[in-house]
């Protein structure tokens, strides 16, 4: 279930929400289970370094557990808690729960979504101006 208090807690793109008021109703989100708890830790050491602000969607209850309410939310849908092979059933379960949370924070929060798998990890702040992602925001593209 979406946890708005969490949300809340968390949106804003940036940790130092004072100094980027332009990002005040954008959410990062990036999803994981435990299986992929090696990847999620690497992106969120990266995210970290960029000063950025983000909401786990927990896909199973152990990555939750792991996380910590107050940094995850549970995906909607049936669990999966292993790794997931692009092609296989598990991986598309994965795929298909990832979506449907973000539409229900979409629509419980009417938030600004950046939505990013833990896989993608940001080596460059993608949100700064100079940068196409972040000047596209800015600009409400």
């Amino acid at each position: 279930p979406v946890e708005p208090y969490v949300l809340q807690q968390h949106v804003g793109l940036y940790a130092d929400k004072a100094s980027f008021p332009e990002f005040k109703n954008t959410l990062l989100l990036t999803s994981a289970n435990y299986g992929y708890l090696d990847m999620l830790e690497n992106w969120e050491c990266h995210a970290k370094k960029l000063g950025l602000d983000w909401v786990v969607i927990a896909m199973d209850e152990r990555l939750f557990k792991y996380a910590g309410s107050g940094r995850a939310i549970m995906a909607e849908g049936q669990q999966v808690a292993e790794e997931a092979r692009f092609g296989k059933p598990s991986f598309a379960t994965l795929a298909c729960n990832k979506i449907r949370t973000v539409l229900k924070v979409m629509q419980k929060t009417k938030f600004d979504i950046v939505f990013t798998d833990c896989d993608n990890v940001f080596r460059r702040d993608p949100f700064r101006a100079e940068f196409s992602l972040g000047s596209m925001m800015r600009e409400g593209s």
